[in-house]
C-alpha cells in the first residue's frame, strides 16, 4: 500500500509488471492451476449482492482454481460488505461447504468508507491498482449471476477474435428469465455497443451511450467488432488494465466514463467486440423488487462545481472538443497517464464512427453494425501478429460509399472487367513449388520428434495468449505445456493428426483444381499454403485482391469489403472460376474453394471423391457441393436447413459449377433478387442460399462411423474440446449435426481443418506428409 498524493487514500502500489516494454507485456501469460488466470475487477457501492455475485462466478466456473477477485467495497457500518468471513465462528465443515472460503485466499477486498466515494471512476482507479498480472480481466458490476461454465465459454469467445487486443464489452441483458435452474443461459440475443448522442451543455458535451438494440445477430458464431465500449462488462488480456487505467481525478462523473475509457482503449489499440454469447447477467433495479431503492454514491455529492470541473478535464483528455482547451482551463495533472494513447490518431475515431465534435452530432450506426457490415470490413485488417486492427488501411474508408447501404467496400475501389485465366494459369504454383514442398517432407527422425513436440499454445487444453502469429510461439505456453514439451510429450495437434490416415490414390484419378482466397495483407499466409498443400493439387491458384507474382495471386476486383466472410468478394471468385473451367480449356471434375487459413489433406479429399455415392452422383452429371454441414438453426431463412461452413473450404463438382455460374451475375441471366446477388449475407450462407435456388443442397460429408471430415477449428483445438466446454446453448453445439469430442473428434480420413496459419500450416502438412502421422 502507498499513500496516493492526487487522492489522499492508501492504495495499492502498481503492479511492478506494468513497466514491462510492450512485447514482454503481451507474452506475459500468468496461470494458476494449469490455467491462464482472471481476474474479476469489481467497484461495489453498499451492494448487498456483492458476495452472491463473486459467489455465482466461482460455484459456475469450469476451473474456479484460476480466479483472482479483487473488490472495492465502498460501504457504511451495517452495511452487508463483500468481504469473506471464514473465522472460528464457523465450523470446518461449514467453511469447505462456502464456496468463497474455499477461495477466500484469492479473494482480495479493499474495504473503502462509503462516505468517501465519488463514483464508479475513482472505486475502479483503485480496483485497477489491485491488477497483479493476471492474463485476463473482467471488469464488471457487482449485481449480476454467471452461466454454467462461463470461463472457458469467455476464453474460446476471446480466442475466436485472434485478436491479441480484443475487449468483448457490452451492456448486459437482464437477468430476469435469462438462467435456467441448472445455470444455463436460455438468451439467443446479444447486445451490441452502437448507439450514442451528445448529451450537456454546448460547453461541457459529452457523448453517452443511449439504449442499445438485443437481437439474435445476423452475424453469429463469433464475437463482432463495434464502435463502443461498457463499462459494466469489459473482457480483456490484463495489459488492457496496465495501459488504459482509470483516471484518479474524475470524481461524480457517470455517464462520461464509457466514451473517455473507449476513446482511451481505443487510441492505445484496442478493439471492442460484442460478445457472441452471454455468460453473465445483470440484476437491474428497474427489473427487481428486491433492489428497490438501492444506494447510490450521488447521496454524498455536495459542490456540483467539483463534477463540473471534472466534466472539463474528461471532455479535454478524451479530445471530445475539436479543439483543445487552453493549458490551465482544465485539470491537467498527469494528462499523459490518463489521456490519449499514440497508437491511433484520435481524429481518426471520431471521423470513421461519424462523430461531428463540432456540430455534436454522432449518426446512428446500429444498422453498420448489427448487420455485420462494420465487421467484415474492418477484421481483414487484423494486423498479422494479431495486435490490433491496422486503422491505417481505413484511413479513406467511408461508409456513404457502401453500396445498398449493407455492405462495405474501401473508398476508391471501383470493380473493372474480371481477369481471363487460361489452363496455364493454375500450374504455375505447382512448378514453383513442387520442389521445395519435397524437401519440407524430407525429414528425419530428430526434426520430426521437435515438430511433435511443437505447441501452438491455442486450444482448450493449453494457455491462450495472442492467438494470431505467424507461427508457433512456445514463449505463449502456461509454465506446465512447457514442461511437457521439455519431456518430450506430444502436441495435442500431432496425437490427432497421428489417427488421421493417408487415403490410398483412387483407381480413377480425379482431377482436382484447389483454391486459395486471400487479400494483399495476408499473402504471407496465402504464400504458406503455395508451397506446403497445393502443390499436391492438379491444379491451384490463389486468388486476391491484387496481383502478386511473388505468391503467386491473381487479383479478382468485386464491390463489397474484403475479408473471407465477403460474398461479394466469393461471388467474383467463382465467376472466375466458372469462365476458366466450363467455359475456358481447363479440365477439371472439381474445386476445392477456402481462405488463406484452411488446409486440405489433398489424398483424403480424392478418397472421398472416389467413393462409391459421390462417384456415382458424378458420372451420372447430378451437381454436388460438399463441406462441413451445419444447421442454420439461427438464421432467418426458413426454407434453408443446412449449410456447408466457408471454414474449411467448400467442394463443388464441374456440374455445380456449371448450374452456379450463370447466376452470379445479372448478364448472366440471374433474376434481380436472387439470392445469388445478395449482398447482406455471409459468404457461406449465401453460397447455400444460391446453390439451393436450383435444387443444389449440402451432400453427406461424414464417414460410416458419423465422424465428421471437414472441421472448423484447427486439429489440436478439435482434440483438446471436450462437452463441458461448450454451453447448452453454445453455437457449435447448435449447428452441429453430431458432435463427438476429443480422439473421437475427427475422421480417421478427415479432409480439411480450419484456422491453420503460416508456419503452422507447414508444421501441420509436414506432419502429415513428412513424419507419418498420418499412415497409409
Amino acid at each position: 500500500m502507498e499513500e496516493d498524493a492526487v487522492t489522499g487514500f492508501r492504495i495499492p502500489r502498481v503492479w511492478p509488471g506494468s513497466a514491462l516494454a510492450d512485447e514482454a507485456l503481451d507474452k506475459f501469460v500468468h496461470t494458476l492451476a494449469g490455467h491462464p488466470s482472471i481476474q474479476l475487477n469489481i467497484a461495489s457501492y453498499r451492494d448487498w449482492q456483492c458476495r452472491s455475485t463473486i459467489a455465482s462466478a466461482l460455484s459456475r466456473a469450469t476451473h474456479p482454481g484460476r480466479l483472482t477477485v479483487a473488490v472495492v467495497d465502498q460501504v457504511v457500518p451495517g452495511d452487508t460488505g463483500c468481504d469473506v468471513r471464514c473465522g472460528h465462528d464457523l465450523s470446518a465443515a461449514d467453511r469447505s461447504e462456502d464456496v468463497l472460503c474455499a477461495h477466500a485466499s484469492r479473494i482480495h477486498v479493499y474495504r473503502m468508507d462509503a462516505r468517501n466515494a465519488t463514483g464508479p471512476i475513482l472505486a475502479r482507479h483503485v480496483a485497477g491498482r489491485m491488477y497483479r498480472g493476471e492474463a485476463f480481466v473482467l471488469q464488471m458490476d457487482a449485481h449480476n449471476e454467471f452461466v454454467a461454465g462461463w470461463d472457458e465459454s469467455i476464453l474460446a469467445q476471446w480466442r475466436a477474435t485472434r485478436n491479441e487486443y480484443a475487449v468483448l464489452s457490452t451492456y448486459l441483458t437482464d437477468l430476469q428469465g435469462s438462467i435456467s435452474s441448472a445455470g444455463h443461459s436460455q438468451r439467443s440475443t446479444r447486445p451490441i455497443m452502437c448507439n450514442s448522442a451528445f448529451e450537456g451543455p454546448p460547453e461541457a458535451s459529452y457523448l453517452r451511450h443511449g439504449s442499445q438494440p438485443e437481437e439474435v445477430p445476423k452475424l453469429s458464431g463469433e464475437p463482432m467488432l463495434q464502435p463502443y465500449w461498457a463499462a459494466g462488462f469489459s473482457f480483456s488480456r490484463g495489459h488492457f488494465v496496465v495501459r488504459v487505467p482509470y483516471d484518479c481525478c474524475l470524481p461524480f462523473v457517470f455517464q462520461g466514463e464509457e466514451i473517455s475509457m473507449g476513446v482511451r482503449g481505443w487510441s492505445h489499440g484496442y478493439d471492442f467486440y460484442a460478445p457472441a454469447s452471454s455468460v453473465m447477467f445483470h440484476e437491474y433495479a428497474s427489473h427487481s423488487k428486491r433492489r428497490g431503492g438501492v444506494k447510490m454514491f450521488w447521496e454524498n455529492q455536495r459542490d456540483r462545481t467539483v463534477q463540473a470541473a471534472a466534466m472539463q478535464r474528461l471532455i479535454a483528455l478524451a479530445h471530445l472538443r475539436p479543439e483543445q482547451p487552453p493549458s490551465g482551463a482544465y485539470d491537467g495533472r498527469l494528462a499523459e497517464r490518463y489521456g490519449i494513447g499514440r497508437k491511433r490518431p484520435i481524429s481518426l475515431f471520431y471521423r470513421l464512427f461519424q462523430i461531428d465534435r463540432a456540430r455534436r452530432r454522432a449518426q446512428p450506426l446500429c444498422e453498420l453494425v448489427r448487420s455485420g457490415q462494420m465487421h467484415r470490413a474492418f477484421v481483414h485488417h487484423l494486423r498479422p501478429d494479431g495486435r490490433g486492427i491496422d486503422y491505417d488501411g481505413l484511413k479513406d474508408f467511408d461508409w456513404s460509399q457502401q453500396p445498398g447501404g449493407t455492405e462495405g467496400r474501401a473508398a476508391g475501389r471501383r470493380p473493372t472487367a474480371l481477369p481471363r485465366l487460361h489452363a496455364a494459369s493454375a500450374l504455375a504454383i505447382r512448378r514453383r513449388y513442387a520442389s521445395a514442398a519435397q524437401g519440407l517432407v524430407a525429414l528425419n527422425g530428430s526434426a520430426c520428434a521437435r515438430l511433435r513436440r511443437k505447441r501452438t499454445c491455442r486450444s482448450f487444453a493449453v494457455s491462450d495468449c495472442a492467438p494470431e502469429r505467424s507461427g508457433p510461439t512456445a514463449d505463449c505456453c502456461t509454465e506446465a505445456e512447457l514442461r511437457e514439451e521439455a519431456r518430450g510429450g506430444p502436441s495435442d495437434d500431432a496425437l490427432l493428426l497421428d489417427r488421421i490416415v493417408l487415403q490410398p490414390a483412387p483407381t480413377r484419378r480425379l482431377r482436382l483444381l484447389c483454391v486459395v482466397s486471400t487479400f494483399a495483407e495476408r499473402h504471407a499466409l496465402a504464400r504458406a499454403a503455395a508451397s506446403s498443400w497445393l502443390t499436391q493439387c492438379d491444379g491451384a491458384l490463389v486468388l486476391s485482391d491484387r496481383d502478386d507474382e511473388s505468391v503467386p495471386a491473381t487479383g479478382v476486383p468485386h464491390a463489397g469489403p474484403e475479408g473471407a466472410e465477403s460474398w461479394q468478394k466469393s461471388r467474383a471468385n467463382w465467376r472466375v472460376l466458372h469462365a476458366l473451367v466450363v467455359r475456358g480449356n481447363a479440365s477439371y471434375d472439381y474445386v476445392a474453394y477456402g481462405g488463406d487459413d484452411y488446409i486440405v489433406l489433398v489424398d483424403n479429399l480424392r478418397s472421398l471423391l472416389d467413393s462409391a455415392p459421390l462417384r456415382s452422383q458424378h458420372e451420372r452429371s447430378a451437381p454436388l457441393f460438399l463441406g462441413r454441414r451445419f444447421t442454420s438453426w439461427r438464421l432467418q431463412h426458413a426454407s434453408l436447413s443446412h449449410f456447408n461452413a466457408g471454414g474449411p473450404g467448400v467442394v463443388l463438382n464441374s456440374h455445380a459449377l456449371r448450374l452456379l455460374g450463370p447466376h452470379l451475375d445479372e448478364a448472366g441471366g440471374a433474376p434481380p433478387r436472387s439470392p445469388c446477388l445478395a449482398e447482406s449475407e455471409g459468404e457461406d450462407v449465401a453460397m447455400a442460399l444460391c446453390l439451393q435456388t436450383f435444387g443444389v443442397a449440402p451432400s453427406e460429408t461424414r464417414d460410416s462411423l458419423g465422424r465428421e471430415r471437414f472441421h472448423p477449428f484447427w486439429p489440436a483445438h478439435h482434440y483438446a474440446l471436450r462437452s463441458e466446454h461448450l454451453a447448452a446453448d453454445d453455437w457449435y453445439r447448435l449447428a452441429s449435426l453430431n458432435l463427438s469430442f476429443g480422439a473421437d473428434c475427427c475422421s480417421a480420413s478427415s479432409v480439411a481443418f480450419h484456422y491453420v496459419r503460416g508456419e503452422d500450416m507447414t508444421r501441420v502438412f509436414q506432419l502429415v506428409y513428412g513424419c507419418r502421422a498420418g499412415r497409409r
